[in-house]
């Protein structure tokens, strides 16, 4: 009975989860929150700068393939 009780609270909580969610869409560089233009993303497929509306860079994201250990990373700039 207790295990019945856990699964119910859990698929209970995790149904909600879905009711509060932002929808998010990406359509060719203007980054959508509930259908509300919010950013602008602009670069290459392994640099990516994001503008807010009035066209100020916001931060930066770039990949990088560390050779020496083998692993990939991204480091992100916040900008001022």
């Amino acid at each position: 009975m207790n295990i019945k009780n856990t699964l119910a609270g859990a698929f209970l909580m995790l149904s909600t989860f879905g009711i509060y969610a932002q929808k998010v869409n990406i359509k060719k560089g203007d980054i959508f929150v509930d259908d509300v233009k919010c950013l602008t993303v602009d670069g290459s497929p392994i640099n990516f700068s994001y503008f807010n509306l009035e066209d100020e860079e916001l931060f930066i994201l770039k990949y990088i393939d560390d050779e020496k250990n083998g692993s990939y990373y991204c480091k992100v700039t916040f900008l001022e």
